[in-house]
């Protein structure tokens, strides 16, 4: 029986082998039977695998630049409506101040408007005939009286003459 005894030995053997050996695909008994093949294969997709990283980092970085010009163009925006919005501030705060420094006689009752009212000096400057004019019946006195508060002109002197 030491033949049998053999035989089963020899077929348990390949039995654990089988069990101990990984399943191998096509691909792996193409190594097995062109060496030199396999190398070359390797190497290239080692290179693929090299490439598919820079392929990576290339992606990377074009999302951040994608990134960076998205956020320049909102700060771009947002200068832009912010210069907007000062040279329209601006604008209001010139209206108020139109309002404020010209319309003030107009708050007062019974005062003339601001644009009522005269611009130039000599518009200002009370001047003999037009005084008389508005206050007629105050006559030679009121004319007297307000000779020293006019500036001398050239038709008349400083002194009065």
């Amino acid at each position: 029986m030491p033949l049998r005894r053999e035989f089963e030995e020899y077929w348990d053997d390949i039995d654990q082998n089988f069990v101990q050996e990984p399943a191998a695909g096509g691909q792996t008994w193409k190594d097995r039977a062109y060496p030199q093949a396999a190398d070359q294969r390797k190497k290239l997709e080692n290179s693929l695998s090299d490439i598919d990283a820079q392929m990576a980092e290339l992606e990377a970085a074009k999302k951040a630049v994608l990134q960076a010009k998205k956020l320049s163009d909102r700060k771009k925006e947002q200068e832009a409506k912010l210069d907007k919005c000062r040279t329209e501030e601006e604008a209001a705060q010139g209206r108020v101040r139109y309002v404020s420094e010209n319309d003030a006689l107009s708050f007062c009752r019974g005062a003339a408007q601001a644009f009522m009212l005269p611009t130039t000096r000599s518009a200002r400057l009370p001047q003999v005939d037009r005084f008389i004019r508005l206050n007629h019946s105050m006559g030679l006195d009121a004319r007297m009286r307000n000779m020293e508060a006019l500036p001398p002109t050239d038709k008349r002197r400083s002194d009065g003459v």
